[in-house]
């Protein structure tokens, strides 16, 4: 494994280093860890890797300094979860650890309510911090036990009102599981399709379409078809929605072939697998409809 400037093989040392009683130690430790490990934010597969290591140092009680870490994971968590979910221009995230990281955050997200009660307010600070991140993961848990509209749409919809991207795509992702049963969710939805962001239009358009399905197929498809001509980027996300559309995505018949007609790589992150899978889904829904 690589990081910003070599081999890897260093991070060992440096999560030993993180547990160190000498407070000089631990500081150059976590220094070399932001410049090489998550240089600039960005996040390796070596940074992925190390990330149950930091979370078994965040959770000991023994360990000095353990704010740092708690922060350190949260910066990690951030960035993995926005340029994952919504697709950062430039990132190539599925060489990089992005979409491992923000899996492996949301599997985590109990960590962070643990952190948010911790009697270290170094560490509480942090863990409000991460539970704002992965707050879609908790909520996804709570509706898995209960299947309690009322409880998880009143979370949902603060959600919405929000500001974050990753926030607002997650609870939308979240309303479309629950259905017809989230149609509270409507109006601020409809309001979203008309967000600056082609992210938090697709995947508030995809909800819309699971919650109201036939009553607001016209503002879905439109939303949905010109996002994609104008980001190729949210190709795999859009046609997923058409296809789960079934006949109501007739009318992106023309786009779907045109897309099918192209000699270039497409898709997110231009890369060879979600290319092929952009075309099979594009070709198996056009067979259904043409």
């Amino acid at each position: 494994m690589q990081h910003a400037y070599g081999t890897a093989e260093e991070i060992p040392a440096l999560l030993a280093a993180l547990r160190s009683a000498d407070a000089n130690e631990r500081e150059k430790a976590l220094a070399r860890f932001y410049s090489a490990v998550h240089h600039q934010g960005d996040v390796y597969q070596c940074t992925t890797a190390a990330l149950p290591f930091l979370f078994e140092l965040a959770d000991d009680a023994a360990t000095p300094g353990r704010g740092a870490i708690v922060e350190l994971l949260v910066s990690i968590g951030t960035t993995s979860i926005e340029r994952c979910d919504v697709c950062y221009f430039g990132c190539n995230g599925e060489e990089m650890g992005y979409p491992a990281a923000a899996a492996m955050m949301r599997e985590r997200c109990e960590a962070f309510v643990g952190f948010a009660a911790d009697p270290d307010p170094w560490v509480r600070r942090g863990g409000i911090k991460g539970l704002a991140q992965v707050r879609s993961a908790a909520v996804a848990a709570l509706w898995a036990v209960t299947a309690d509209p009322d409880t998880a749409l009143p979370m949902l919809l603060a959600q919405l009102d929000g500001s974050t991207v990753f926030a607002i795509t997650g609870a939308a992702d979240m309303l479309a599981q629950i259905g017809p049963a989230a149609a509270a969710a409507v109006p601020r939805l409809r309001e979203l399709l008309a967000a600056s962001y082609d992210w938090v239009r697709i995947h508030c358009a995809g909800a819309l379409w699971e919650i109201a399905r036939d009553a607001e197929t016209p503002a879905v498809l439109d939303t949905l078809l010109q996002a994609w001509a104008k980001n190729g980027a949210t190709a795999n996300h859009v046609v997923g929605c058409l296809d789960r559309m079934g006949s109501a995505a007739l009318p992106a018949l023309p786009q779907l072939r045109s897309e099918l007609a192209q000699k270039r790589r497409s898709g997110r992150y231009g890369s060879i697998k979600n290319d092929e899978e952009l075309q099979r889904v594009s070709r198996s829904i056009v067979a259904r409809l043409a």
